[in-house]
């Protein structure tokens, strides 16, 4: 038997549960799968996704779901590319004559940011992000690729647009509650969050 390709998901992440929905549905409906794929739980809650593993060997974005192909010079790190590539071997997934429309839906579908659903009432998570990345690379024992993959992980677009979503959207909230537009149910937006989100959306 072939290599099977491994993904890497998180129970709590929507994404994660979407391309494994997608999985259990074609496995479901196919008996002779044409791939075979091993599942591995990534601890995002921890800190699994910035180990020198996961970020070295796996998936430099730090981030899940993430597909790994045998034979690939890289994995498909992004929920709908997956989502695609089992349209591939499962063409039920995606009839022909539906394409155009499912492939839209599925776009709209995977292009919500759900950092924003997610931790509107959790302010400390977004900057826990930030923070528990910096406090590796304050380490003095981080290898050098350690070190290079995490400060490309602080870096990336992604992580300061994740970032700046979610705090983005806790401040909104703040002041709706604030001018008593929603009930006063979320945390109120703390002062130096504000100052950290003010400059790095200046960038």
């Amino acid at each position: 038997m072939a290599n099977p390709y491994t993904l890497y998901y998180n129970d709590y992440s929507i994404c994660s549960i979407m391309v494994r929905y997608t999985i259990s549905l074609c496995e479901r409906l196919r008996k002779d799968c044409p791939i075979q794929i091993e599942q591995r739980v990534i601890d995002i809650q921890h800190g699994g996704q910035l180990t020198e593993f996961y970020l070295c060997e796996v998936n430099p974005k730090g981030t899940v779901p993430v597909l790994t192909i045998p034979g690939a010079e890289a994995p498909l790190a992004e929920s709908l590319d997956i989502t695609y590539l089992l349209a591939q071997h499962y063409p039920f997934l995606i009839p022909r004559e539906l394409s155009d429309e499912i492939k839209s839906l599925l776009a709209e579908l995977h292009n919500i940011n759900y950092f924003s659903l997610s931790y509107t009432h959790k302010p400390q998570r977004a900057e826990d992000m930030v923070s528990n990345i910096q406090k590796r690379l304050d380490d003095p024992d981080v290898s050098d690729r350690w070190r290079r993959a995490l400060e490309y992980k602080l870096e990336m677009p992604s992580s300061r647009s994740a970032w700046t979503h979610s705090m983005a959207s806790v401040m909104i909230s703040s002041e709706l509650a604030e001018a008593g537009l929603i009930p006063d149910k979320f945390p109120q937006c703390p002062s130096h969050t504000r100052a950290r989100l003010d400059k790095r959306s200046r960038r």
